[in-house]
Formats: C-alpha cells, structure tokens, sequence
C-alpha cells in the first residue's frame, strides 16, 4: 500500500509519524508533497520518505491519497490532480470545513462513486495523543472506513461521528 500525502505540514507529520513508528507502512511506502523545498528536504530527513514538488506525481503514486492542505488551496490542488486520481484511490481529507459533497465536487465527481473520507484530527496527534473524527462517504467501503480508522488511531484514537457533528467535532 503506497499512500501519498500533498501537503507535509504539522498534521501530516503527525499521520506519517504514527504510521511509521506503529510498522503500518515503511518511509518506501510514503511518497509526499510540500510548496517549499525546506519542508520536502526536512520530511525526508526526519522520516525517510520520498519527496516532490508535484502533487500530481504523488496523486498518480497513491493507493490512499492524504489532502493535508489548508482549506482556501484545496481548489487550486484539486484542479491539478483531478486527473491523476484512480477511482480507486481512497482520498482522505483532513480539511476543516469541507464538506464530503463539496470536496467530490472540486474533483467533479458523485460523492456516491467515489472512495472518500473526510477526517479532522486535532493537535494532541502531534504528540501521539490525538482525537480523530472520521466520517465516510458514501462511496467509501467498510475497508476504506476500516484502513482510515487504523490509520488515524497511529497517533492517538479516531472515532466515527455523522458528517452533521464535524464541525462541532
């Protein structure tokens, strides 16, 4: 399983980071993207993983497909990968604020038809105690919910709420 992370802020560290040192995934197996070089640089000398400046490069990579941008970018980094990303990708976001329908809208698809789930892990995570809200799509299956989950709980717990509690969440 090869997943892939555009964005390689403090939220995606957190993921990789728990990923990692729970055995889930190899730095092989993680491919990410950042805007600058320093943080590309600093993300593969911390964990050992594979970097670019193209986030179409790692859309094309990835079995599971992290968004870990900020909110107001999430146009412009749709727009580039929309292409790029299988429909058998499972796409996880952790935006705030975005809705499940809105996201599978930027990629111009049916939030039915598409393997997406939504996430909004909180700070702790950046120290192995963080609290993770999932909420799948429609289109993602009992194993996309079950990998999403096991992937967030690598740095704290994760719990599955309707999409109508997110943003209380």
């Amino acid at each position: 399983m090869r997943i892939g992370f555009i964005g390689l802020g403090n939220m995606a560290t957190a993921i990789i980071g728990g990923l990692l040192a729970q055995g889930i995934v190899e730095p092989g197996d993680v491919i990410g993207s950042a805007k600058t070089e320093a943080t590309r640089q600093k993300r593969a000398e911390q964990f050992g993983i594979a970097v670019t400046a193209s986030n179409r490069e790692v859309a094309e990579a990835a079995d599971v497909l992290v968004l870990a941008v900020k909110p107001p970018f999430f146009p412009e980094v749709i727009a580039e990968i929309r292409d790029a990303v299988s429909e058998n990708t499972l796409v996880i976001s952790i935006a705030a604020g975005l809705t499940l329908e809105r996201i599978a809208g930027l990629f111009d698809r049916n939030v039915t038809a598409m393997r997406l789930i939504r996430c909004m892990p909180n700070t702790p995570a950046l120290i192995n105690a963080g609290c993770t809200a999932v909420v799948p799509g429609p289109g993602a299956t009992e194993a996309d919910e079950a990998l999403c989950l096991r992937l967030m709980e690598s740095f704290g717990r994760a719990i599955v709420i309707p999409e109508r509690l997110m943003d209380a969440a």
